[in-house]
Formats: C-alpha cells, sequence, structure tokens
C-alpha cells in the first residue's frame, strides 16, 4: 500500500507561525522529495539527502488574514507520487 499524502495545522494567525504536520506515513528515509506551497507565492522543497522535519513538518509565517489553498506533494525514491491539496481558513 502506497500512503495517501495528507497533512495538519495550527491555527493561522497574521505574523505569527503556523505549524504544518506531516500525516501520511512516509519515513523520511524514503521520501526523495517533500512540496509544500503554501498558497500565498511562497514554497519549500526539500530534495534528499539533505531532508529533514522541517521539510516534511515546516513552519510558515502568513503575512495577512484571509484564505489560503496549501499544496503538499510527496515523491518516494522509487519515484512515486502522491499530493494533496486543502484549503486553509
Amino acid at each position: 500500500n502506497f500512503p495517501k499524502t495528507d497533512f495538519s495545522w495550527s491555527r493561522i494567525c497574521p505574523g505569527d507561525n503556523t505549524t504544518f504536520q506531516d500525516l501520511s506515513g512516509f519515513p523520511i528515509g524514503q521520501v526523495e522529495q517533500y512540496e509544500y506551497n503554501f498558497g500565498d507565492g511562497n514554497s519549500l522543497i526539500g530534495t534528499t539527502p539533505s531532508i529533514t522535519t522541517a521539510n516534511s513538518n515546516p513552519v510558515h509565517v502568513y503575512p495577512s488574514p484571509g484564505s489560503y489553498q496549501v499544496y503538499f506533494r510527496i515523491r518516494s525514491l522509487i519515484a512515486c507520487e502522491t499530493d494533496t491539496t486543502k484549503q486553509l481558513n
């Protein structure tokens, strides 16, 4: 079974840290790339061999209140990909 991409987040409060948590269940050692697009023009891409938990569970600061569409993608070492998009309010 190939895990499905999923994530959670803490509240969005402009100027404060919003913490994202990878819920997919992929061990970091099996991931080639993590990609988050935070929906405000900023993104984070982590690629092996330098992947850390900061790539799978990043912290992001949103500049203003609003609704953000966040995209999260994982590519495994065997080139399988899974992704999801969620609307954050």
